[in-house]
């Protein structure tokens, strides 16, 4: 070999392409193919498409007449380098054209997202007289992949099998992906089942594809499944196992689900443990992320703390994980420490951040502690960092962002400044459902029923979209209102919008017209639906409860029974809270122990309250004594200040002393109790005793 031969050869096995062409173009000599060899593979190794033309245009002026084998190599070199068409042009110049030639170019039409054109290729090759081999049907699978082309893929599925390369591994995934990306998940299983050999990528696809379907049980069972053949997951199974849990630990809402809770934490803290002893941790930022917001989903707020100072590196999303963990938790001073920790830390904040932590100011200002001073402080404090916040969003720009903007809305709106919410809606750049939206949630959560109807005006004035949230504001807006013909009205709109079908939607409507005095109309509602859940048939007996219609609420638990319907305490709550308004003790009562006697279910402190409540307004005290010494269940403060409110009203001294020395035991620093007490002492013309009583509050209290 000539040194400057052995010199480009040099070059271009080190990737010096442009020195190795500068050497190319110097030859006095065209070079031996080997030359051509070394430098083909060189611009495929660096996939540069512009050195593979030149080294294609030199070839062009030393071999007109290009066949052979450096010519099948000149079109797969192109063909890897994102060249299609050059590739194809190359092929077109050929004497004969090799299988590999026809593969390289079927792969960079498919990845060049010119799939048609891939698969058109296959006829041409076969008339070429060229049958496809293992790395054509990848490519060609691809494309079917790519452009969901189903019946393609199974036409293919069926020549792969035929001409024997259904146990080729790298067919047998690319069949699996091809299934999984046309919708076809059945049949990718049962590819998946027929798989002699399986390597990590097989499972990764499968599990891809159940995630992609919202099927994490079934990914989470062949997780198992993978674990019992041994086989080794790398960093994709990892990701995609704790998305599966994270996901699966966000929609366990009920008792039932609350099992498969801990199944998910078990599954992510084993994994964790893995991904420690591999040193994963500390190369996978995307991981770390993704057990934190796992660890959130699970409960286990500790551990994403945990899991946070674990990370030697972390990303903006690891410190927005982390205050979105805090926000979920209702831990609204952990999420501003935090975000201050974050300022100090030199990490530049984005829109989700700021989001966040105007969520943190609203959650805080909305704190119900008993401490009235207290809750006051917090308010004022959530809405001066609120405004901070509000400033400094401002300056970077992104109150041009929708969310960021109500998210705005949505603080002022909690921290109760009317004014400052409505000023905030009207400097928006431009006003969306979600704005609008914001903006009703605020006066339905004040009370401010009236004002949310009139903004609800101006949204049909200014033909503004209506979604299921608008909808859920407007009808709580009626229910604070009372207006029955715009919840009719409403109703109307929810049917011709198609949004009858959402449960929680009709749930409100039914509460939207019962508290608007129309039981009629709820129960028609309610006849109208198919298939009422649990949650629908507890609003009707709501309706009727609120009527002040016990008996109907009751018997509303029993149809739910033979409607297949698992019992709740519920309905019980609704009837006990009418016996209540009623001053039905006797029914009351009876009732009250029907729900562990006869439908085996647990009293809770609600049941507990309401029938303190109402034997306490009916001045059934011995009943009352009698009751608080059988029932051992620890009742809250509300539940003891009701009972101080009822001894006020019938002046029973000794029960209010007991009902008061509880209360102050439980919450020391609540005033309601003292006040009532006071008030008690002075009915009574104990004038030095509520003195006394309300000296202690001051101690106490202030």
């Amino acid at each position: 070999m000539r040194s400057d031969e052995l010199r480009l050869h040099t070059l271009a096995s080190n990737g010096r392409l442009d020195e190795a062409l500068d050497v190319l173009s110097r030859l006095a000599a065209p070079p031996p193919d080997a030359s051509y060899f070394s430098l083909l593979r060189a611009c495929s190794k660096a996939k540069s498409l512009s050195h593979a033309r030149r080294v294609h245009q030199h070839i062009s002026l030393c071999k007109p007449n290009l066949c052979g084998l450096l010519g099948d190599y000149l079109v797969v070199t192109l063909a890897n380098c994102g060249g299609a068409d050059d590739a194809f042009h190359v092929a077109s110049l050929l004497p004969s054209r090799s299988v590999y030639s026809w593969s390289a170019m079927v792969s960079a039409y498919a990845e060049s997202e010119r799939e048609r054109e891939a698969l058109q290729l296959l006829s041409r090759m076969r008339a070429d007289g060229v049958e496809p081999n293992n790395y054509t049907y990848v490519g060609l699978l691809k494309a079917c992949a790519s452009f969901s082309d189903l019946e393609t893929g199974r036409a293919l599925h069926v020549e792969v099998c035929r001409n024997g390369y259904s146990s080729d591994i790298f067919v047998a995934n690319t069949l699996l992906r091809m299934y999984t990306r046309c919708g076809a998940v059945l049949e990718a299983e049962n590819v998946f089942e027929s798989l002699v050999q399986r390597d990590v990528v097989s499972w990764n696809v499968m599990l891809t594809a159940y995630v992609e379907h919202e099927e994490e049980k079934k990914a989470l069972r062949l997780y198992r499944q993978m674990q019992n053949d041994s086989i080794d997951p790398d960093q994709l199974t990892f990701a995609l196992i704790l998305q599966v849990c994270t996901t699966l630990a966000e929609n366990s809402h009920s008792m039932e689900d609350n099992g498969l809770k801990i199944t998910c934490l078990k599954v992510g803290q084993t994994l964790h443990a893995i991904m420690r002893r591999k040193n994963i941790l500390f190369l996978d930022i995307v991981v770390g992320n993704t057990l934190i917001t796992m660890y959130c989903k699970c409960g286990t707020l500790y551990q994403a703390e945990s899991m946070f100072k674990e990370m030697q590196r972390r990303d903006l999303v690891s410190w927005n994980a982390m205050l979105s963990a805090y926000i979920e938790h209702g831990q609204a001073d952990h999420a501003l420490r935090f975000y201050c920790v974050m300022q100090q830390e030199g990490q530049i904040p984005d829109q989700l951040t700021y989001v966040f932590a105007l969520q943190a100011c609203g959650i805080l200002a909305q704190e119900r502690i008993f401490n009235t001073k207290k809750e006051r402080v917090n308010r004022d404090t959530a809405l001066k960092i609120g405004q901070a916040l509000h400033s400094d969003a401002c300056r970077r720009g992104f109150l041009s962002d929708a969310i960021v903007s109500n998210a705005v809305v949505t603080m002022y709106g909690k921290c109760g400044t009317l004014a400052e919410t409505e000023e905030a809606f009207r400097s928006l750049s431009q006003w969306d459902t979600a704005s609008f939206n914001s903006l009703l949630s605020v006066y339905v959560e004040h009370g401010w029923g009236e004002i949310a109807l009139f903004l609800y005006r101006e949204m049909c004035r200014q033909q503004v979209i209506l979604d299921e949230l608008t909808f859920l504001c407007l009808l709580q807006g009626c229910s604070e209102a009372g207006s029955l013909a715009l919840s009719l009205q409403l109703h109307f709109d929810v049917v011709a919008m198609g949004y009858d079908t959402s449960p929680l939607l009709v749930t409100t409507i039914l509460h939207s017209h019962g508290n608007c005095a129309s039981i009629s109309d709820g129960k028609a509602t309610f006849e109208f639906l198919q298939e009422p859940d649990g949650v629908t048939w507890n609003a009707l007996a709501d309706v009727y409860a609120g009527e002040g219609s016990w008996f109907p609420s009751i018997c509303i638990h029993d149809e739910a029974r033979l409607s297949g319907i698992e019992p709740t305490s519920a309905p019980f709550t609704s009837a006990l809270t009418a016996c209540c308004h009623n001053g039905l003790v006797h029914e009351g009562i009876q009732y009250f122990c029907s729900i562990e006697t006869d439908y085996n279910l647990t009293v809770d402190e609600k049941h507990f309250g309401i029938i303190v409540d109402l034997l306490g307004r009916a001045g059934a005290f011995k009943h009352l004594e009698k009751f608080l010494l059988v029932w051992s269940i620890q009742a809250d403060l509300t539940i003891w200040l009701s009972l101080l409110g009822a001894c006020k009203t019938h002046a029973n001294l000794a029960l209010a002393k007991y009902a008061f020395s509880q209360a102050v035991s439980l919450h020391p620093k609540h005033p309601t109790a003292y006040v009532l007490m006071a008030n008690i002492y002075d009915d009574v013309g104990m004038q030095y005793d509520s003195l006394e009583t309300d000296e202690l509050r001051c101690i106490e209290c202030i």
